[in-house]
């Protein structure tokens, strides 16, 4: 891959997150790019991005599958643990919005095994806990919500605090539901002195 090539991909994979306007063209040209330089593991990342744009912002669930699967078969078969982890974890979100818990399931189980693997990205692997108990959550299956809320906040902590706010708010969630209001509130307390802290809140 030539530098030039290289260096315009970097720029237009960060155009498509500074440009909301325009995302899907800037992430379209750098697909084209990863192409063109043989690079498959931006490829892949470049597809789970348009998939995104088609999941989030364009409410079109079965089109974002078929980018997400494209990518998934890419990063399986260069065997990029961490690519494949975050591409399995935005399927199983994807089949959560679906209501699909039995494949939501399915792909986040595999995608905390793999990027638990490849180790390097905490973020993604909390996220992935976090989803996990998301599913127990909306299943009704309280423990195993916990513990899986649990394990995101624990991992939240080490590698980004913003991401274990989420998940202790979360957990209040859960020990409400249980009839836990005591232990509920102290979570929530605690998640609204994060929040404090890491944005320099006043109130």
């Amino acid at each position: 891959a030539s530098q030039p090539d290289s260096n315009r991909l970097i720029i237009l994979l960060a155009l498509a997150t500074a440009d909301k306007t325009i995302v899907h063209n800037y992430y379209e040209q750098a697909l084209e790019l990863a192409e063109k330089i043989g690079n498959k593991r931006l490829q892949s990342r470049c597809l789970r991005n348009i998939g995104g744009v088609f999941m989030h912002w364009e409410n079109q669930p079965s089109k974002a599958l078929v980018f997400f699967f494209k990518a998934l078969n890419i990063s399986d078969g260069i065997n990029d643990k961490g690519e494949s982890g975050r591409n399995n974890r935005i399927i199983g979100e994807l089949y959560i919005s679906q209501n699909d818990y039995v494949k939501a399931k399915y792909y986040l189980t595999r995608a905390r095994k793999l990027l638990e693997e490849a180790a390097g990205d905490d973020v993604s692997i909390c996220n992935t806990h976090e989803r996990l108990g998301q599913v127990y959550y909306d299943l009704n299956q309280m423990d195993s919500a916990l513990f899986f809320y649990q394990q995101a906040y624990d991992i939240g902590l080490k590698a980004n605090v913003s991401v274990a706010i989420h998940s202790l708010i979360a957990m209040g969630r859960v020990y409400n539901r249980k009839g836990e209001h005591v232990t509920a509130m102290r979570c929530l307390r605690q998640s609204i002195e994060w929040v404090k802290a890491v944005y320099k809140l006043s109130w």
